[in-house]
Parts: structure tokens; C-alpha cells; sequence
């Protein structure tokens, strides 16, 4: 699509587009080949498509590698857009309804923080207007009209019964639901860029945690291996603490759930 159907400009085929976009593209789930150029992973029963293939050949993707942390970044968000908008799609196709839903824990949490938050509360009592007397009828020969008058000019609340329409349900619901990803998803790297930490200053001789841990695994120095594994530990979980009260901070509603 990009390299070859698309037919904009006089001297090439494809899209103008730079090398790491047209990487990003090709490897945004991983890498395709391993060193030695076999196909791995979901490549590995049909091979990497013929297309990717020739454009290796003229342009090296060096598809045996990761791609850039953009690309990496932008699959993340892929996968967390297909998450919330599959069930989206599949609730505006009716092929199940929003309360067949309730039943999975995650989403079943949120559409009960939506019903919460979505209660009509009573009006306040300087919105309520005392009932007027009823009025004489000379048409119903009393006060039987005029009562019922007065009851129809009564001020009613102004909160809508029942809580939120449908539409209003799911886009509260998938907007939500993408919310609570994209916070878990910084919680859960903490612990890969340690990992990555660990390999990349030790590779590049870079000082830092990772470095450190190393040169006390070749020392045999075990108290400084307990230390940094506490250290690395204390960090993780209280990163993932504090995503777990920036839910109460992103949505309030949550802080009275009970």
C-alpha cells in the first residue's frame, strides 16, 4: 500500500515516507526474522509476506531487530484502541448487550461506577416550589378542577429518571475502559525498563542500577544484590501505587465506590 499502490509523485511509487515510519510499519509488533533470517513468531507457519521481503531487499528494515521506541509506543496504543472500540463495534452491531458485559470483571467494575455516578439525585430543597392552593371552577362546579390544575402547574425535579441513555452508556464505558488501560500500561513498563536498564548499561558500560547489580553478580556480593533487588522491588510497587490512586485522581467517582 505504501510502497507500491499509492502513485502521487513522478519519480517513485508509494508513499514519501521516511525510513523509520516504513520500519515502525513493518515491525510494530516485533521483530519478523531472527539473525539469520528465518521467519519467528506468527511469521513463523507462512513466512513474512512476500511484499516486506522485496522492500528488505532494496531498503534493509533489519527486520531481525525491534523498532524504534515511537513504533513501540504507537502498537501499544493500537492494541489498547483495538480493546475498547472492538467492544464498541460490537455493541452498535448488537451482537451482545451492554449488560451481557457486567458479567467480566474489569468492564463489569466500570459500567458500576457509571451507574453510580449517573443517579438522579433529589432536587435541592430551594428548587421546590410550594403546591398553589387549588382554584374555584365554574366549569366543574368546585375546587375538583382547579385541584387538579394544581397539580399539573407543579415545578418537578429537573433530573432525568433512569440514568444515562444508551449512547451516553457506551461511550462512558469505552472511554473508561481505555483510561484504565493506558494507566496500567505505565504502571506494568516500570518493571521492563529496569529489565532493559540492566542489559543496556552493562552492553554500553553506562552506570547505573543495572550495572551495578551485574558487577555484584561477578563479585559474589550478595548483600548488594539483596539491596538492589529490594531497591528495584520498592520502586515497582510503588509505582504501581501511585497508578492505582491516580485512578481516585483521574476519575473522583471511583474514590466512593464501595
Amino acid at each position: 500500500m505504501v510502497t507500491r499502490l499509492e502513485r502521487r509523485y513522478a519519480g517513485f511509487d508509494g508513499l514519501n515516507l521516511t525510513y523509520e515510519t516504513l520500519e515502525g510499519l513493518v515491525k510494530h509488533n516485533g521483530p519478523l526474522t531472527d539473525t539469520s533470517g528465518r521467519a519467528i513468531g506468527r511469521h513463523a507457519a507462512h513466512g513474512v509476506a512476500p511484499s516486506i521481503l522485496d522492500y528488505n531487499a532494496v531498503q534493509d528494515l533489519e527486520l531481525a531487530l525491534y523498532p524504534s521506541a515511537e513504533a513501540q509506543a504507537g502498537a501499544i496504543a493500537d492494541d489498547i484502541a483495538y480493546d475498547a472500540h472492538d467492544i464498541d463495534d460490537g455493541l452498535r452491531a448488537r451482537m451482545f448487550a451492554i449488560d451481557e458485559l457486567a458479567a467480566l470483571p474489569l468492564i463489569g467494575d466500570i459500567l458500576a461506577e457509571i451507574e453510580k455516578g449517573s443517579r438522579p439525585s433529589p432536587p435541592p430543597p430551594s428548587l421546590t416550589l410550594p403546591r398553589p392552593p387549588p382554584l374555584p371552577s365554574p366549569a366543574s362546579g368546585g375546587g375538583k378542577g382547579g385541584g387538579s390544575r394544581g397539580r399539573e402547574g407543579q415545578v418537578q425535579g429537573g433530573s432525568r429518571e433512569g440514568g444515562l441513555e444508551p449512547a451516553r452508556r457506551v461511550h462512558e464505558l469505552v472511554r473508561r475502559l481505555i483510561a484504565r488501560m493506558i494507566e496500567d500500561v505505565i504502571g506494568l513498563q516500570v518493571g521492563v525498563l529496569f529489565t532493559g536498564a540492566i542489559l543496556t548499561e552493562t552492553i554500553f558500560s553506562w552506570p547505573g542500577v543495572g550495572k551495578w547489580l551485574i558487577e555484584a553478580i561477578n563479585r559474589r556480593d550478595y548483600p548488594v544484590l539483596q539491596g538492589g533487588t529490594l531497591l528495584i522491588g520498592a520502586v515497582v510497587m510503588a509505582v504501581n501505587l501511585m497508578v492505582e490512586l491516580a485512578y481516585g485522581l483521574i476519575n473522583p467517582r471511583i474514590r466512593h465506590i464501595r
